[in-house]
């Protein structure tokens, strides 16, 4: 079985993503040069979207072994390599410490000093990156060598406390990285807010992968339409989720009208940055919210293709529309950098991702739950 399903890195992605996050990574140095400012706040987006997202795929994994769930067995592997590169994403922050004092206002003003100070941002940053860099590699390891009933026992363990850990640090990490770049501005619906999104861009994640694959013959009939249909209600839920959360975040602001909040919120109603809001509004909830509303979209595979794109897409659009309207109020100004950065973290990343894919089987054939799985017994 362990031949069947080792997968072959038979396209050279390995190679090709690695070529593409070197030149990306040259060229960004050429935005750095051109634009120090707009360099940092292009990274800072890129980051968080890598983190997030292989930040949600561990989330994945862990509602798998807190579940107790079957249907997802067959797809675990996924989530879990993206989830093992946890520790890379982390180490990609190190330039990030070079550009605070472009990013945060109360580097060079101090605000709120018991809390915003350099030491302890650093220091919660740290924690956060010990604590899941733990986890992810803890899971993955007892996972690939999954023997036992013990074995499983361990990792539900881990996972339960995982969850309520990951579900605190994802959201400190959201106030400190996103909502401090603007000090004066706080929402307690924030950290739910980074948290919905990072799980519904790792679920559009594992959904492209996994179709990618199928498109060359690779766990086709393993993964069945039954199985992307699940992908797909999960993906709704967290559409609905989402909005939900950014939706009341902006209401009750909105209706408590106190100066210090609304300015977050006016910056981005008007001008260039009015069009992006609306853009989230369709592109992110309208449209998948519709489209995922039919049974019968869910079961086909072009229409979960194209959602799946548009999520990560609107992800990245969402993360920019939260970091970039502190350095260019008035309107939106496009530098290069967004690009090449992201495709930079984004080739390094895919890169490892392929790698760690070929290290083990495609699909955890040591859990005696894969059979049924595979064949819908859940």
């Amino acid at each position: 079985m362990e031949n069947i399903f080792q997968f072959e890195d038979k396209n050279n992605l390995v190679r090709k993503f690695f070529y593409l996050g070197l030149l990306a990574s040259v060229l960004s140095y050429l935005g750095y040069i051109n634009d120090v400012k707009h360099f940092y706040h292009s990274y800072l987006v890129s980051f968080v979207f890598w983190m997030t997202l292989s930040c949600g795929c561990m989330f994945f994994v862990m509602m798998h072994y807190a579940m107790n769930a079957t249907w997802s067995v067959v797809m675990r592997r996924i989530a879990e390599s993206a989830m093992s590169l946890i520790p890379y994403v982390c180490i990609s922050s190190i330039p990030l410490y070079f550009g605070m004092e472009y990013l945060y206002e109360w580097i060079n003003h101090p605000i709120k000093e018991s809390y915003l100070n350099k030491n302890f941002f650093i220091s919660r940053t740290l924690i956060y990156f010990v604590l899941w860099s733990y986890f992810a590699r803890a899971l993955y390891y007892h996972s690939v060598r999954y023997d036992s009933i013990q074995s499983l026992m361990t990792l539900r363990k881990l996972s339960a406390v995982g969850t309520f850990v990951f579900a605190l640090t994802m959201s400190f990490a959201g106030f400190d990285w996103l909502m401090t770049l603007d000090p004066h501005w706080y929402s307690t619906m924030f950290g739910v807010y980074i948290f919905a999104g990072s799980f519904l861009v790792a679920v559009s994640f594992i959904t492209i992968i996994l179709l990618y694959l199928r498109n060359y013959g690779i766990l086709y009939n393993e993964v069945t339409i039954e199985h992307y249909r699940d992908l797909g209600r999960i993906m709704f839920g967290f559409t609905v989720f989402w909005a939900y959360i950014a939706g009341f975040q902006y209401y009750l602001i909105w209706y408590g009208n106190l100066p210090e909040e609304i300015e977050w919120y006016l910056a981005r109603s008007h001008g260039t940055w009015m069009n992006l809001s609306y853009l989230l509004i369709f592109g992110h909830f309208a449209i998948p919210f519709i489209v995922l509303l039919f049974n019968k979209a869910k079961r086909v595979l072009s229409i979960m293709a194209i959602l799946s794109i548009l999520i990560l897409f609107m992800h990245w659009i969402d993360l920019y529309w939260n970091v970039l309207p502190n350095l260019h109020k008035n309107t939106i100004v496009f530098n290069w950098s967004d690009l090449t950065v992201f495709l930079a973290h984004g080739g390094f990343f895919l890169s490892l991702f392929w790698k760690k894919l070929t290290e083990f089987p495609m699909v955890p054939d040591n859990d005696p739950r894969l059979n049924s799985s595979i064949k819908g017994d859940y």
